[in-house]
């Protein structure tokens, strides 16, 4: 890779944006007056040369009062009067050795380049934003730098170890979303930074540990801001929550207390009350309460900060429509009942890895309210060290994938659908997706670290669409605009629905078959299981709460529309 050194970012922006076209090296023993210029004479954008450096102003204003002077146009003098410089996406990739020279530099902003390495830090520089670069070394000499940002670069956890020996008056220091594993090392190196007040770590693998905040709290305790959030807020909500969870506790064991009084009333009752003569009354065995233990303040579990759990439970498929053919018709159903009825098959892809499916039948659905669906148990729990790849793949989110293998159809002369049905007399079978509903979370900065929810799903096509991943920052209003193509789309499928609808009724018109093959889950008492008679369920609805979006915009002409179809999933980050 070819370097782009700052020094030359910085001659040819003054070359280029300042109009110097001659620069001597020193300043002249004597300064020379040539004559005041006018903007158009000067050439000069102010607007844009401020946007790297105000002290642009100031050399502006130079130039317009005495020209293009030898005292103005030299590096030295220039060198000298820049104490703020910005240079953003410039493609550097070298931090010089002429940085040095810069002596009256305060702050240098070199976000989005290509910089690896960070040295020569100007002497008395107090701010240093280095934001997504590849960075993965700090080179550094004994320095007063005040804030350091390195957000978004490659640095692991032994390549920061230097920077509480180098950097000792740090205030504000910014790490995040880079590849820091180790929650105790890194925090360690943390700590020796006495005078620091602000620290971000978020966007890390060790932000992953069950004990992320817990410990950050427990160990920096001079902080004022941790994660762009304030640390005292941070630590009253731990307080609170800690306090909420032994509450239960105590709730829980005063409950087994009462429990164990009631028992030992009842018993002393009864031996008051004596047996029969010469017979002992059976012995009742009453289990000792666990000790009420006092509020403590919450214990680290070392292993809590080597490792993390995910846990996934998918409970409910809501608001689908199946197929389960009548076992009276098709005698074959009670050999096998597979093929004459939906099968569902919901496949979880975690971390880009397909890891676990799940298949549920149509006959164990139930309706409510009109709206079928089927309970069950499905449930996929995993260990994962903090790493690289992790963290990565938790941010692309997880994709749950539903699928369905059902009786191909066709309407009959007497209007009834019916299974087309092979040369062994079992239905031919029809693969379809269904849908995809991608989950997405707050992990990577400590949230949400449990919730229940359900999802709708999308069309399978979403698998592939980039917005899918990356929501749009604007996606909503985006949506909006669409409002009336969606809308469109809405009317033909009613309108090819009604039309379908038609043909049926058309046929069954024409017909005076009165048999009914296809048992469709809008009426319950026609659905049957095996032998025995319609399956009765009452479960409750779960009330959690349903992700709200309807809508993935992709592009000028498409739009994804979410499904009715729901699933009920539970996500748990612990140990």
């Amino acid at each position: 890779m070819q370097n782009n050194q700052f020094s030359s970012v910085f001659w040819r922006k003054v070359r280029e944006d300042m109009r110097m076209e001659i620069l001597l090296e020193k300043k002249p023993l004597k300064q020379f007056k040539l004559y005041e210029l006018t903007e158009d004479e000067m050439n000069i954008n102010l607007d844009q040369v401020t946007q790297w450096s105000p002290d642009n102003e100031k050399i502006y204003k130079n130039i317009s009062e005495n020209g293009f002077a030898d005292f103005i146009c030299n590096k030295e003098y220039m060198i000298e009067t820049y104490t703020n410089i910005v240079f953003d996406s410039e493609d550097i990739t070298l931090m010089d050795n002429q940085l040095l020279q810069f002596k009256n530099l305060q702050l240098l902003r070199l976000n989005h380049n290509k910089i690896e390495t960070v040295q020569h830090l100007p002497q008395q520089l107090v701010e240093l934003h280095l934001f997504n670069n590849p960075i993965t070394t700090l080179n550094l000499l004994k320095h007063n730098l005040q804030y350091l940002g390195l957000g978004y670069c490659l640095l692991n956890d032994d390549a920061i170890q230097t920077i509480p020996k180098f950097l000792p008056q740090l205030i504000g220091l910014d790490l995040a979303h880079n590849q820091l594993c180790d929650l105790e090392y890194s925090v360690e190196a943390c700590k020796k930074i006495s005078n620091l007040k602000m620290l971000s770590l978020y966007g890390n693998p060790l932000v992953l540990m069950p004990q992320y905040f817990i410990y950050i709290v427990d160990n920096l305790l001079n902080l004022r801001n941790f994660d762009e959030q304030s640390f005292l807020e941070i630590k009253n909500r731990l307080e609170q929550a800690e306090k909420e969870k032994q509450a239960k506790k105590q709730e829980a064991l005063r409950k087994q207390q009462e429990e164990f009084e009631l028992q030992q009333k009842l018993l002393a009752d009864k031996n008051k009350k004596g047996g029969k003569p010469g017979k002992q009354p059976d012995p009742v065995v009453v289990p000792q309460p666990q000790v009420i233990i006092p509020i403590e303040e919450p214990k680290i579990n070392l292993n809590e900060l080597r490792q993390f759990k995910i846990s996934l439970k998918i409970q409910t498929l809501e608001n689908l429509e199946g197929i389960l053919l009548d076992k009276y018709t098709y005698p074959l159903m009670e050999q096998n009942n597979k093929p004459f009825q939906s099968k569902y098959v919901i496949s979880t892809n975690l971390f880009g890895v397909e890891l676990k499916t799940k298949e549920v039948l149509y006959e164990t659905a139930t309706i409510e309210n009109d709206i079928g669906r089927i309970d069950f148990e499905f449930s996929f729990e995993q260990c994962y060290n903090p790493e690289v790849d992790i963290r990565d793949a938790v941010e692309q989110g997880f994709l749950v994938s539903v699928s369905v293998e059902e009786p191909k159809m066709y309407i009959a002369d007497d209007g009834e659908k019916k299974p087309v049905l092979g040369q062994d007399e079992l239905p031919e079978q029809y693969v379809r997706v269904l849908g995809v509903c991608k989950i997405t979370c707050d992990w990577l900065r400590g949230y949400n670290k449990q919730f229940n929810k359900k999802y709708r799903l999308f069309k399978e096509e979403t698998k592939t669409s980039a917005e899918h991943w990356f929501p749009l920052e604007n996606e909503q209003e985006l949506v909006q605009t669409k409002m009336e193509m969606i809308q469109k789309e809405k009317d033909a499928e009613l309108e090819e629905k009604k039309a379908q609808q038609a043909l049926i009724d058309q046929k069954k018109e024409q017909s005076k078959g009165k048999g009914k093959d296809v048992k469709k889950k809008d009426d319950k008492k026609n659905v049957k299981k095996g032998k025995d008679e319609p399956v009765q369920k009452v479960i409750g609805q779960l009330d959690w709460e349903v992700d709200g979006r309807q809508y993935i915009y992709v592009n000028e002409k498409k739009v994804h529309r979410a499904t009715d179809m729901l699933l009920a999933i539970a996500l748990d980050l612990g140990y």
